[in-house]
């Protein structure tokens, strides 16, 4: 399964499984089923939920439901408050750092550096992307502190995109361990 957010085309592209996105149907009986919860005794508890939260619970709710291997969920903003960051993660991964929502996040890179590697989980690998140094410090030493062995773009693993096809996008993969040419779909 694939939780991201915001959707691209239609808000059932948020939530899919094997590329199939949930049905209209689906989302909104899973929705009815929630809107009793907003609505019933436990409202006052509810005050202040978000449409995002809402949605990952959506998310989790389907996915299990459909008992999927494995499901990718897509950190809204920053990751130690996110409401994805409620599962415990085989892998986890942050891809890039930027000065984006500061209001929220902080205003350095630092700073969101801190809010990002709140995903890092005990043991669990990490997988990072092309990251400005001094974001890098503060991830790395928030893994060591939870001994969460890191994979590094650009040391531990290459990928460079090759072309764009009408059914994804073309990449070729270097690692230590494996290296050839996959394609995204869409």
């Amino acid at each position: 399964g694939v939780f991201s957010s915001p959707y691209l085309i239609h808000y059932t592209d948020q939530i899919s499984i094997n590329g199939e996105s949930i049905s209209e149907a689906r989302l909104e009986a899973l929705m009815a089923d929630y809107q009793s919860l907003l609505e019933g005794e436990a409202v006052a508890n509810l005050q202040g939920t978000t449409e995002f939260e809402i949605i990952t619970a959506l998310a989790y709710d389907y996915f299990a439901s459909e008992q999927v291997d494995v499901a990718i969920m897509e950190v809204g903003m920053g990751g130690l408050l996110d409401s994805t960051n409620v599962c415990q993660p085989i892998l986890t991964g942050i891809t890039t750092i930027g000065l984006d929502h500061v209001a929220l996040l902080g205003d350095t890179l630092e700073a969101i550096a801190e809010q990002k590697a709140g995903i890092i989980k005990q043991g669990m690998p990490l997988v990072t992307g092309r990251i400005a140094p001094e974001a890098l410090t503060v991830i790395d030493r928030i893994a060591e502190g939870k001994d969460a062995p890191r994979l590094a773009y650009g040391t531990d693993y290459q990928v460079r995109h090759k072309e764009s096809v009408v059914t994804g996008e073309v990449f070729d993969y270097t690692s230590a361990v494996r290296q050839g040419c996959f394609q995204t779909s869409r």
